[in-house]
């Protein structure tokens, strides 16, 4: 993994066996987080809020150059956001396409985020699921534990060996 230093740090899930590679997000990929949104989070949303597609655009359209597209052989597969701070890294989004679940990628991501946090001196790294998302195994999976729940989220946390 490697911050791309052109502008707001840009995180890279490259290097691996396979050709994995991220790029800035783009107006044009509305529609692809769109359609992974709606076959993942919005699944667990709905339990609890009606999905506000008016408020997706809105954050898409405020938000979207801040998020990286997660390629395979380059095609799109998925996307995520960081942010760094002084002392820790907020993992924000990291979804990828059903289609592409359970192959082994979401461990090559997350583990990209582990050693980079490592190598860059960070302390922890922070992020939030849904209570009902089964995402929240997988971060358990990797050493994430529950520090609060906040109505039907939770914050999770690992902490990292200097």
């Amino acid at each position: 993994m490697e911050v791309k230093t052109d502008g707001p740090a840009r995180y890279s899930f490259s290097n691996y066996e396979r050709s994995f590679s991220s790029r800035t997000c783009r107006k044009a990929d509305r529609s692809l987080i769109l359609d992974v949104y709606q076959q993942t989070i919005f699944k667990q949303v709905k339990e609890y809020y009606e999905v506000d597609l008016d408020m997706f655009h809105k954050r898409f359209d405020s938000d979207f150059s801040e998020i990286e597209i997660i390629e395979e052989n380059g095609n799109p597969i998925g996307f995520y956001q960081m942010v760094e701070k002084a002392e820790s890294v907020h993992l924000l989004r990291l979804f990828l396409h059903p289609k592409v679940q359970k192959r082994g990628i979401g461990e090559k991501l997350i583990n990209s985020v582990i050693l980079w946090a490592e190598q860059n001196g960070k302390k922890e790294i922070l992020l939030s699921v849904w209570e009902n998302n089964p995402a929240l195994t997988f971060y358990k999976k990797y050493g994430f534990g529950i520090m609060e729940k906040q109505n039907h989220k939770y914050l999770m946390s690992r902490k990292l060996d200097k």
